[in-house]
């Protein structure tokens, strides 16, 4: 592989590594936003669960009191509302779903990221600069021993420019290959928070789906129950 080639490839490979990164943090984002609406519509559930439980608790106290129509209604609104918060929960899921695929996506872009490939790219590059700059150092002292005329100065000028050009692109390497094993280590661990919220939200993502079911199928029930109290 030439010295191009070698530079190219890091490059490519720094650049992969930086829009990873990026995308493990827009993923991240959108995982904390999906959680925060499971918590809200977890509060639902709950308040859900205590307004029937109450339901049961009040029915027959609500016909002693005389209070039979306002709970009546009560129980017209509330199902309209549960109902409202189990189409939501749809919307929610359906963002979820786009986070899922983008995690396992990222998963599987990373592993393509074959650092074993690319350490003797690094090493092949870092070994031609330096017999490129023993080269030259040899060079200099055969010219620093060699009386010089005017253009043999000029010709050890340029060649000083370019032994320090050469150590300057060998740094650069260095710092490459170092921002780039940094990079990934960053992403790795960054991918591994993705992957337990991925597990986590695929676990939600089934108990979400039978408490749309649910929820639906007792809105339908209250509604009927309103209407035929309305009926009466």
């Amino acid at each position: 592989m030439t010295d191009i080639e070698a530079t190219g490839s890091l490059f490519a490979a720094n650049k992969t590594a930086k829009d990873l990164e990026q995308r493990v943090e827009e993923s991240n984002a959108i995982g904390k936003s999906q959680i925060e609406d499971l918590e809200k519509l977890r509060v639902v559930r709950r308040e859900d669960e205590e307004w029937d439980c109450e339901d049961l608790e009040c029915e027959e106290s609500d016909e002693r009191v005389g209070n039979g129509e306002t709970r009546a209604s009560s129980r017209l609104i509330w199902p309209e509302l549960r109902n409202q918060a189990a189409k939501e929960m749809k919307g929610s899921m359906s963002k979820r779903e786009f986070y899922l695929s983008s995690a396992e996506a990222l998963t599987k872009e990373i592993e393509g990221v074959n650092e074993e490939e690319l350490r003797p790219l690094r090493s092949t590059k870092k070994s031609k600069l330096k017999q490129k700059i023993k080269l030259k150092n040899t060079h200099l002292q055969y010219r620093k021993n060699t009386p010089m005329d005017w253009n043999s100065a000029t010709l050890l000028e340029s060649a000083l420019k370019e032994l320090a050009a050469t150590e300057k692109e060998l740094e650069q390497v260095k710092e490459g290959s170092f921002q780039f094993m940094a990079s990934m280590d960053i992403i790795r661990d960054k991918l591994k928070h993705v992957t337990g919220q991925t597990a986590r939200l695929k676990k939600e993502k089934e108990e979400s789906e039978i408490f749309i079911h649910s929820q639906l199928k007792a809105s339908e029930s209250h509604k009927q129950a309103g209407s035929n109290i309305s009926g009466r």
